[in-house]
């Protein structure tokens, strides 16, 4: 009976060994945002983030590191960026400027020589909600879409809200 209730013990220290390690260190996957495994990019946005034309809920990271990716007037689907807020996929992506700000819940819009036009996932201001967004690239062979909205229907950028050609055209 003793030997028996020994290894009980030394199975029962294991265990509370194993969960003492794990549990730090999902918490620290989680905060580091793991990603997808094969990325071509991944850039940290640093705030504080603008507001896009002072009102709704869309605010601009500038992303120069990635300007040549940026969506146009003649390419509106180009760019291959994700957006990721912690380690939450964003979306849907090549959203109208005036519906990000109108409707926020994570969308968003990278546009060359403006930067990303962005909402966070629950409509709070990224400034100070405590969150960390990340813009991605993934690898084209890793098969990953800059589009987490592949069923939903996709309306390029109207002529209404083109981005400012300049960053102090952000009211």
């Amino acid at each position: 009976m003793y030997v028996r209730h020994r290894e009980i013990t030394l199975v029962f220290i294991a265990v509370a060994a194993l969960l003492a390690f794990y549990f730090p260190l999902a918490l620290w996957v989680k905060v580091s945002w793991p990603g997808p495994v094969d990325v071509a990019a991944k850039i940290r946005l640093h705030g504080p983030f603008a507001r896009f034309n002072l009102s709704g809920f869309a605010y601009v990271a500038r992303v120069y590191q990635l300007n040549q990716l940026g969506d146009t007037a003649v390419f509106p689907d180009h760019s291959p960026v994700m957006l990721y807020e912690d380690n939450r996929v964003l979306g849907p992506a090549h959203s109208l400027h005036d519906d990000v700000a109108n409707f926020g819940g994570g969308r968003f819009s990278h546009w060359k020589d403006f930067g990303i036009v962005f909402s966070t996932s629950d409509n709070t201001d990224p400034n100070s909600n405590g969150r960390t967004y990340w813009a991605v690239v993934a690898h084209p062979a890793a098969g990953l879409s800059s589009r987490p909205d592949t069923g939903l229907n996709h309306r390029p950028p109207s002529t209404a809200s083109p981005p400012p050609a300049e960053p102090e055209a952000v009211q």
